[in-house]
């Protein structure tokens, strides 16, 4: 067993500490040339009953950390503590244990599911796997959380093909929920769904959260989804944390580049109010830098000449809010004063 649940008021339920990550031991079979790390030093904390939004576009590694906190990747480097408990320490019974209280809710209902399977026995498996009540008290549990997922009883005699791919979500999503977790990472749960299941979906877990006390991490590459379920928004870029801070901050105010980028990718119809300035697209040798220096240099509108050789710290600038970007003031960072050659650039540029 894995103990008693070790957490105090005001500690992190999930807490990852400077994670590292490469596939593949971090080498191509074919070439002597390592892989790009697809991690770099993040760290995220996630409170008992918080939601935390992670952003990013593809590849940015979004799904890995997601992963990585349910220790279904083991991390290449670094540390995640869940409920007081380093999960590097425990065994594969220990672990096991404790995974009946993380679950996941993959972007893909219809690949997450075994079709030969009736609802009924996509719902009660987790439970019949950890040796949970009789079959009676199994059906009843799935019965009762198709009902929370406002789905009708009926369901339970179907196959994964006879329903929408909105309702298969919510079937994933009262999968995940039957076993009474503490914590539930969401892997881009609308990706494949349209904009009117997409909102039963995210309005689902935004109340499961709030019945449950659940400590949510939802995934997703679009900003207007996250912002609705979200307390804090992390954003990633190419492996790295760029800024984190309280949804209501980051939309109004973006501070980093990326996240203004992100911004302005939310349609909006009227013309006199889209930003002027936007972001270069991604280019290739953007995915291939390795050595030092901001990972959104070349895709950034307003780089300053130290962001091509100095990489920039994730930097508190207010409470709760933290930004990792040279052109951050520097009367803003808790008072720690800002490089005087950085100082020296942003007074030259414009």
């Amino acid at each position: 067993m894995t103990g008693p649940r070790t957490t105090t008021p005001g500690a992190p339920l999930v807490a990852a500490r400077r994670i590292n990550h490469r596939y593949g031991g971090g080498r191509r079979w074919w070439s002597a040339t390592p892989l790009p790390p697809v991690l770099r030093d993040v760290d995220l904390d996630i409170a008992t009953g918080e939601s935390v939004g992670l952003i990013g576009e593809s590849g940015s590694g979004k799904s890995t950390l997601g992963r990585i906190l349910l220790q279904l990747n083991r991390q290449s480097a670094g540390q995640v503590v869940f409920d007081g408990q380093d999960t590097a320490a425990l065994t594969e019974a220990q672990l096991r244990v404790l995974r009946r209280r993380m679950q996941l809710v993959f972007q893909n209902p219809y690949a997450s599911v075994n079709r030969r399977f009736t609802i009924a026995a996509a719902l009660t498996d987790p439970l019949r796997v950890n040796g949970i009540g009789d079959e009676a008290s199994r059906i009843d549990r799935a019965r009762e959380l198709l009902g929370l997922v406002g789905l009708p009883e009926m369901m339970l005699d179907r196959y994964p093909h006879e329903l929408s791919g909105g309702q298969l979500q919510r079937v994933c999503v009262a999968r995940a929920l039957i076993l009474s977790p503490s914590f539930l990472v969401a892997d881009e749960p609308t990706a494949s769904l349209d904009s009117s299941s997409a909102t039963q979906v995210v309005d689902l877990l935004a109340r499961a959260r709030t019945e449950f006390g659940l400590s949510l991490l939802f995934i997703s590459h679009d900003l207007s989804v996250v912002s609705r379920v979200a307390d804090r928004i992390a954003v990633l870029y190419q492996g790295t944390l760029v800024e984190i801070g309280p949804t209501e901050q980051i939309l109004a105010e973006p501070a980093h580049p990326y996240t203004r980028a992100l911004r302005e990718a939310i349609p909006n119809p009227d013309p006199r109010t889209r930003p002027a300035v936007r972001s270069r697209p991604a280019s290739e040798p953007d995915t291939e830098l390795t050595g030092a220096g901001c990972r959104f240099v070349t895709r950034c509108p307003v780089t300053l000449p130290v962001c091509h050789d100095v990489t920039p710290p994730l930097l508190p600038v207010a409470a709760g809010r933290s930004v990792a970007c040279h052109r951050v003031p520097a009367d803003t960072v808790d008072g720690v004063g800002a490089d005087p050659d950085v100082r020296r650039q942003e007074e030259d540029q414009p």
